[in-house]
């Protein structure tokens, strides 16, 4: 309920407690309203784990693995299932259509802020109506980290500039070098 109810979400779930099933059910409840999802992932589960559970659960959805096929399929509800080293060279295309639904697998991938797939991820906010991440390690100890993520997630809240949430969240420590 909480994951439909709002345009960004980050499911912060511990690893292997069923985030796949959660996007199922998030995708099931918005039928009427998702037609168009993106959703992208590390290439070694896209088919194994993604592409094996949508044909099974959600038969409705016309699964695809390129952009080409995507485009020519005519039915009401498509996937197009990217690993994240194929977002770059489509960024464009990518970009020009209004997708309802976009999924970050493995999210934690995007905490690097200065990453080409957080980069292509904080572009790709715009063409979403309503994103998702999911990730079981969303910090590896410092929470800037998090500011990447919402940077798809929810832009609105800390914004799209580094140097505007530097500016504005982060204080400079200031240290006296005299004391011991």
């Amino acid at each position: 309920e909480a994951i439909v109810s709002i345009d960004g979400f980050a499911a912060l779930y511990e690893q292997r407690t069923g985030k796949t099933w959660v996007t199922g059910a998030v995708l099931e409840v918005e039928k009427d309203i998702t037609k168009d999802v993106l959703l992208i992932g590390p290439l070694t589960n896209l088919e194994s784990t993604w592409g094996k559970f949508l044909a099974e659960k959600l038969p409705w959805y016309s699964v695809h693995r390129d952009l080409e096929s995507f485009k020519k399929d005519k039915s009401e509800h498509r996937i197009l299932l990217l690993n994240y080293e194929a977002v770059t060279p489509l960024l464009k295309k990518l970009r020009r259509l209004k997708w309802d639904r976009c999924v970050y697998d493995e999210g934690q991938r995007l905490k690097n802020r200065a990453s080409r797939s957080s980069r292509d991820a904080g572009l790709l906010a715009a063409s979403c109506k309503r994103r998702l991440v999911l990730t079981g390690t969303p910090i590896d100890g410092n929470p800037r980290d998090l500011w990447a993520i919402l940077r798809f997630v929810a832009p609105y809240v800390f914004g799209t500039r580094w140097k505007d949430f530097e500016n504005e969240y982060l204080e400079e420590p200031k240290l006296d070098m005299k004391k011991k």
